[in-house]
């Protein structure tokens, strides 16, 4: 017989509260926080932390350090470096500011290379560093840099004076190999044609200017300032363009103001002829030339001193084209061909020859220098300009004033 259970009041159950009094004596966490154990745990954490770090640090920098003289030698690489291009800045600027010259890159790298000799075994020995901090022993280091930097300065300077010579300001005409007291009418470098251009610029200018680029050949223009052209030094005229491409890649030379024959005037006109160009070019290129040529190649009497007096090299020719004869029709443009054909063909090896033409009329251009040009190149001859054929160092070409 299954047992019942006995069931109770809902009523008469007592309910009771939970426990929560806890232990009675402190627990772990108290005491250690009580004894600051966890700020001393923190702290050791942040102490092995920096050690780890430091070591790391050491590491690196023993792995990527170099030998003391490994350092020396890249650091006088460095300085030689920038001392070369800071050299060769400033040559360049002082000596050739007012001349339009072209960098040339081997004369470049030929200069570093003697520069490099002279910097180097002098930032090497001179330059501080802690394999050398005393240049001199016993004296005081503090003027240890003084003693470094006399001795560098005084060396370096002494060193280029003597390996490079100063050159003239503005070198006299008796001081240059050129000849003077006469008027020049041929070349004196081997193998050189000097083709002159007279009477321009003129329209036809530029175009020449194409063709003798297109070939590498140079020439000489002397030009006028008031004679086919007018208001040369006007840049609404278009002129100063030409004369300044002419001056960069060319020679530029005086053939009067307007073209007037020195010999029938007196020593005023003769300077007024020669000044008043000066005034042009020298308002295009802030330079003027130290060649001329008269006008009817025409300099007799006193003219050739007067004209020297005012600083110029009278100069005329050993071949004339008479291209101004011929210039009417391209078939008539052949007997000026064979002109020049005839004495350039005939020529050899050690000859030269100083050419006259003239770039104001269209044959000459288009038909007579195409045809020298390549006369000139069959005989193996170079196209130059008449201060190359005498020898002449470009920076004699002009003067200032």
């Amino acid at each position: 017989m299954a047992r019942k259970r006995k069931e109770e009041s809902i009523e008469k159950i007592k309910l009771k509260q939970p426990d929560r009094s806890g232990p009675t004596d402190k627990t772990l966490l108290e005491l250690a926080d009580e004894r600051n154990l966890f700020a001393q745990a923190e702290r050791r954490q942040n102490e092995l932390k920096s050690s780890n770090d430091d070591e790391d640090d050491e590491d690196d920098e023993e792995e990527g350090r170099l030998s003391p003289r490994a350092e020396r030698i890249l650091e006088t690489l460095l300085w030689t470096v920038c001392l070369s291009m800071l050299h060769f800045t400033l040559d360049t600027l002082v000596h050739h500011q007012s001349e339009f010259v072209r960098v040339d890159m081997r004369n470049w790298i030929a200069d570093s290379s003697r520069c490099f000799p002279v910097f180097s075994p002098l930032v090497y020995t001179l330059h501080p560093h802690a394999s050398n901090p005393n240049i001199l022993p016993g004296l005081p280091s503090r003027y240890q840099s003084i003693l470094r930097q006399i001795i560098f300065f005084v060396t370096s300077f002494s060193g280029f004076g003597r390996s490079r010579p100063a050159a003239p300001a503005e070198p006299s005409l008796a001081a240059r190999e050129v000849p003077s007291g006469s008027i020049i009418y041929h070349c004196t470098v081997p193998g050189t044609v000097a083709l002159t251009f007279d009477d321009g610029p003129f329209k036809y200018t530029s175009q020449l200017l194409d063709l003798l680029e297109a070939n590498g050949a140079r020439a000489t223009f002397f030009i006028n300032g008031d004679n086919w052209s007018h208001e040369i030094d006007n840049p609404a005229t278009g002129w100063p363009d030409i004369l300044r491409r002419i001056f960069n890649n060319h020679q530029l030379a005086s053939h009067t103001w307007s073209h007037q024959d020195l010999t029938l005037l007196d020593l005023d006109g003769q300077t007024f002829q020669m000044k008043q160009l000066e005034t042009a070019i020298n308002n295009v290129v802030g330079r003027v030339p130290t060649y001329m040529r008269p006008p009817y190649a025409s300099c007799q009497g006193d003219c050739v001193p007067n004209i020297e007096g005012l600083g110029y090299h009278v100069v005329n020719f050993d071949i004339d084209t008479l291209d101004w004869q011929n210039k009417d029709l391209a078939e008539q443009m052949q007997v000026s061909i064979d002109n020049f054909n005839s004495a350039v063909d005939n020529g050899g090896q050690d000859s030269s020859f100083l050419v006259l033409s003239h770039d104001v009329h269209e044959n000459t251009v288009e038909v007579l220098v195409p045809q020298m040009l390549q006369t000139i190149k069959k005989n193996g001859y170079r196209a130059v300009t008449v201060g190359e054929c005498l020898g002449d160092a470009r920076s004699n070409w002009y003067r200032s004033i």
